[in-house]
């Protein structure tokens, strides 16, 4: 009896486990069970906050694209600083290609252009080929057009594009197209739903061969509202890719590109002139600014002009501001100087009488040449009228030469000599040369000692007279330079009268 009691105990023991055990072994199952959920849940909800962190990301690399500006900077980078305007959609934003029917192409490559003054453009103000376009100083060239690796579909029939500079794309094949085109997504990866993409006025879609929603977006909500050419807003479907939603679900706005950060309004560029032409007087009440914009995307200068400056008196200023209307997108620029529309040369090679000859004396005649600094060399004419001692009905003999710039004009002087004696293809007026130039003042003096009888008597220079050819494009004196036009802000340029300075 003794020894079998203990061994009853055990095999009591040994049948099942007790209550308390089995409770125990369900609450801490029910606990992991709980935990499991609950970890998932934490992991669907931190994945959720990543992937919309992205998308926030992704919106903000997608506005750098299309026009930075860093604090500090006077300039601007971008899509629209290379093209002179914003992109229609995300293909052009991406690989450059124009949606084109029946074929797609694609923009300029960035490249040196020169500048083409249109005096006569369209009713946009853009260059319109109409014979009369001015060609600029290759040292004004601007860089535009678009920047990235040109390459080659790898279809059958290879289709150019670019591996644009802009955008951060994923991976894919070399297509610009389709499902394993490399993509700019939203952050949640959806493709974009039907109705995704409204159309901006300037983009027309292709009635054959056109881009779907995809390639027009990347799965983002492509948006002009109401068709604006100068509003853009990208917004994200959320989680469930598509319209509406709650939660991760929502549609959110996460770029608005307006107006002012890509482009200012024409009245916001003030230009001011400064007379410094203090050798001679002249009036700039006949000049007036304009500004040479390249659009890259149609390959055409737009020549916007300003309005005609006040009177400026040597050594003052003159401020003037564009006419409103018309968006001038971020970027390099020319700004230029001239008459007006349809008179295109900017006189600033000037004479001014110094000293009056005295008829019956011999004091002289004394005039001042003014010439503006020009590193292009225009070509222009210098003109002298001297009284003919042989010829007392007409009294006067012309001569012109080539005038290039200050640094010809003692050698110019010497060849006008010539001609006014005889033996230097003139008729031979004079003796000996008449004319003297004084470099220290840059001077034209008559030396009547040097000249006839007759001079002696009458020894007053008609006014000297530097022509130009507006006929002759080559022969037209324009002063230009480059302008950084900057996006929210009022830009104030200055121009000098003499020679424009940065």
């Amino acid at each position: 009896m003794i020894r079998t009691q203990p061994l009853q105990r055990i095999r009591r023991q040994t049948n099942g486990f007790t209550l308390l055990e089995l409770l125990l072994v369900v609450f801490i199952m029910s606990i992991l069970a709980f935990s499991a959920v609950s970890l998932t849940e934490s992991l669907d909800s931190s994945q959720d906050q990543f992937r919309y962190e992205r998308a926030r990301h992704q919106a903000s690399k997608l506005e750098q694209a299309i026009v930075v500006q860093t604090t500090g900077e006077r300039s601007v980078r971008g899509f629209v600083a290379d093209m002179g305007d914003l992109p229609d959609h995300m293909t052009e934003l991406a690989f450059g290609v124009v949606d084109g029917d029946p074929n797609d192409t694609v923009f300029m490559a960035s490249q040196n252009v020169t500048p083409v003054f249109d005096p006569t453009p369209d009713a946009s103000f853009y260059s319109n080929a109409s014979g009369d376009e001015i060609i600029l100083s290759t040292s004004l060239n601007v860089i535009k057009g678009f920047r990235g690796m040109a390459l080659q579909t790898d279809e059958a029939i290879p289709r150019p594009f670019y591996m644009g500079a802009y955008l951060p794309l994923t991976p894919g094949t070399t297509l610009y197209e389709g499902a394993n085109k490399p993509r700019f997504d939203d952050g949640w990866g959806t493709l974009a739903p039907a109705g995704s993409f409204t159309k901006r006025n300037s983009y027309t879609p292709v009635a054959s061969n056109g881009l779907g929603n995809d390639e027009l977006t990347h799965g983002w909500n492509w948006t002009f509202p109401g068709g604006s050419e100068a509003t853009l807003h990208i917004s994200s479907y959320g989680k469930n890719g598509i319209l509406g939603g709650t939660d991760y679900d929502e549609d959110l706005i996460l770029a608005t590109i307006n107006a002012d950060d890509w482009s200012v309004d024409s009245a916001a560029v003030h230009v001011e002139l400064f007379n410094d032409a203090f050798e001679v007087e002249r009036d700039c009440s006949d000049l007036r600014p304009f500004l040479l914009v390249f659009n890259a995307k149609i390959q055409r200068w737009r020549v916007i002009p300003g309005p005609l400056f006040g009177s400026i008196s040597n050594g003052g200023v003159s401020r003037i501001a564009f006419a409103t209307g018309l968006r001038i997108p971020a970027g390099n620029h020319i700004l230029l100087l001239a008459s007006n529309l349809n008179s295109v040369t900017t006189p600033l090679a000037l004479s001014n009488e110094v000293q009056a000859g005295v008829t019956g004396s011999t004091q002289p005649e004394i005039q001042r040449l003014f010439v503006a600094a020009d590193s292009r060399h225009i070509k222009y004419k210098l003109q002298v009228t001297l009284p003919d001692p042989n010829d007392p009905v007409n009294l006067s003999v012309t001569y012109t030469n080539d005038l290039y710039d200050l640094s010809s004009i003692s050698t110019r002087i010497t060849e006008l000599n010539s001609k006014f004696v005889a033996g230097g293809g003139g008729a031979g007026q004079y003796d000996t040369g008449p004319l003297e130039y004084v470099a220290d003042d840059n001077t034209i003096k008559l030396d009547p000692a040097a000249a006839t009888s007759a001079m002696t008597n009458n020894h007053d220079l008609a006014p000297i007279q530097i022509i130009f050819d507006p006929a002759d494009v080559n022969n037209v004196l324009l002063r230009a330079k480059h302008v950084d036009i900057l996006p929210g802000q009022t830009n104030v340029l200055r121009m000098n009268l003499s020679a424009l300075t940065p």
